[in-house]
């Protein structure tokens, strides 16, 4: 029995032998049936990657642009939800300064009026201002001129002198301009410029309307310079006119202390003080 067993025990194991060969050669060609699936797949997949490869990198590109668009427009939106807040806060104070401002637009609106009425005022007031300058600087022309054509007639050689000033006239702007021209009429002639006068006859001239501006500053004003300078004020004069001159300012009423410098000794007869000064080397001194 144990042999009869034995042997039956050699035959399974011979059929477990086979069995397990035959296992191998259907797990051989089942792996080499599976591998040939997975190449066939990776082929295809190869190939079909290819065939859509432009497709899926529009498609990746689309993606990529749409995610940048949108985070673009992220950006936006929240920069804009920024703006929006201050500006928000913005038009909450703009709304409370225009409260404030409306109380000021009506106060500025009555102060308005009351500046136009005044302007109104001071315009009326120009013109009146206008016509008194005009009739006061012409009075103070006409009273130079008589003066100076009084001191004039005094005068020897001008004795038949007559000064006239005119001057003054409104610009384009309607300001009021002092133009002053001063002419001489003699025995002969009219109309004649100051200007066109030398030697003794323009000394006597100036020297006439300094006096009667003199006058007039101190009639009008009540006060003036306390002094009078005359530097060579003689030149071209002979002895006559200066002898008459010198008398005219001893009679003038200018209230002024005036001094003469000249080095006429002709002078010093009709001076009552007299201050000397002489060079010494390189300095002057007073005697």
């Amino acid at each position: 029995e144990v042999m009869q067993i034995s042997e039956k025990i050699g035959d399974l194991n011979n059929q477990l032998l086979v069995e397990r060969n035959l296992e191998k050669d259907h797990q051989f060609k089942e792996n080499a049936r599976k591998q040939l699936i997975v190449d066939n797949y990776a082929l295809k997949q190869t190939e079909l990657r290819k065939q859509h490869e432009n497709t899926i990198k529009f498609v990746q590109d689309a993606e990529n642009q749409a995610l940048a668009s949108y985070q673009h427009a992220k950006h936006k939106f929240e920069s804009f939800e920024e703006n929006k807040k201050r500006f928000e806060e913005s038009l909450n104070k703009l709304n409370e300064q225009l409260s404030g401002y409306s109380g000021q637009f009506k106060s500025k609106e009555a102060e308005l009026a009351l500046v136009q009425e005044e302007i109104e005022l001071a315009q009326i007031a120009k013109k009146a201002i206008k016509s008194y300058i005009s009739c006061s600087f012409e009075d103070a022309l006409d009273s130079i001129s008589q003066t100076a054509t009084n001191i004039l007639r005094k005068i020897p050689n001008t004795s038949t002198w007559t000064i006239r000033i005119e001057g003054i006239r409104e610009t384009n702007s309607g300001t009021i301009k002092e133009s002053v021209t001063v002419y001489v009429d003699t025995d002969g002639d009219i109309n004649i410029p100051i200007k066109s006068f030398s030697g003794g006859e323009g000394t006597s001239l100036g020297l006439s309307l300094d006096i009667a501006i003199l006058q007039l500053i101190e009639e009008r004003t009540g006060s003036g310079t306390n002094l009078y300078v005359m530097d060579e004020p003689f030149n071209g004069l002979d002895a006559e006119n200066i002898e008459q001159i010198l008398t005219l300012l001893k009679e003038i009423n200018v209230n002024k202390t005036i001094l003469l410098v000249d080095h006429n000794p002709l002078i010093k007869e009709f001076t009552n003080n007299k201050i000397t000064v002489v060079r010494d080397g390189s300095y002057s001194r007073v005697l």
